[in-house]
């Protein structure tokens, strides 16, 4: 098995890549610096070389507060990039795992939130998030 790890040099990616290593799990790891993931041309040749069965898309915007004054940032990474990720992974017929936030959700339910409840995203950073998870979803639903 191969794996794709995007955001490999944020909080994220960097754990799941101390836990791959000492494993035999093959996995190229790409920081922001390595693989722009708003780039097509750069998402797919990194796609077509490496070949992988999973994608792990650890990479995103996470700079809440600032997202409001830099919403164009937020929505490239969080919502475009993440939908092209997932666009790759449903030609190739693979796999991706995408990290949400609870911020997609306002709050207000008195239970635990699951994956599967609606979200109802206050401020731009959730706004951008929910929107990589409604296109990831989309790419999957029209392959």
């Amino acid at each position: 098995m191969k794996l794709l790890v995007t955001g490999a040099g944020g909080q994220v990616g960097w754990e799941i890549a101390r836990q791959l290593s000492g494993t035999t799990i093959q996995a190229a790891l790409f920081n922001r610096q390595q693989l722009d993931i708003t780039n097509p041309v750069a998402v797919k040749a990194v796609f077509q070389a490496e070949k992988p069965d999973l994608l792990i898309n650890a990479a995103a915007y996470t700079k809440v507060d600032l997202a409001e004054t830099e919403p164009e940032a937020a929505f490239s990474i969080n919502r475009e990039a993440s939908g092209l990720l997932a666009e790759c992974c449903a030609f190739a017929g693979i796999p991706m795992i995408h990290f949400s936030t609870d911020y997609v959700f306002d709050g207000t339910k008195t239970e635990p939130y699951t994956e599967s409840d609606s979200v109802s995203p206050v401020g731009t950073y959730a706004l951008s998030k929910a929107g990589g998870k409604s296109l990831s979803e989309s790419a999957w639903r029209n392959m």
